[in-house]
């Protein structure tokens, strides 16, 4: 089976924290993801869900 994966988002770029240019978080947005697995032997079988991932921010 193969699967990939890609997406988009509403969201901007990836914050980096100054303090510790290690921390980097998603800023607040929705962001669509698209899952497709594939089989890679046998019978030729595919299958693509839409996942949605919602950020929100910390209070």
């Amino acid at each position: 089976m193969t699967l990939s994966a890609s997406g988009c988002g509403s969201g901007g770029n990836v914050v980096i924290n100054n303090a510790d240019p290690n921390l980097r978080y998603t800023p607040p947005g929705t962001f669509q993801y698209q899952v497709t697995a594939s089989s890679s032997t046998g019978v030729q079988l595919s299958q693509t869900v839409t996942l949605n991932l919602t950020i929100t921010a910390r209070q």
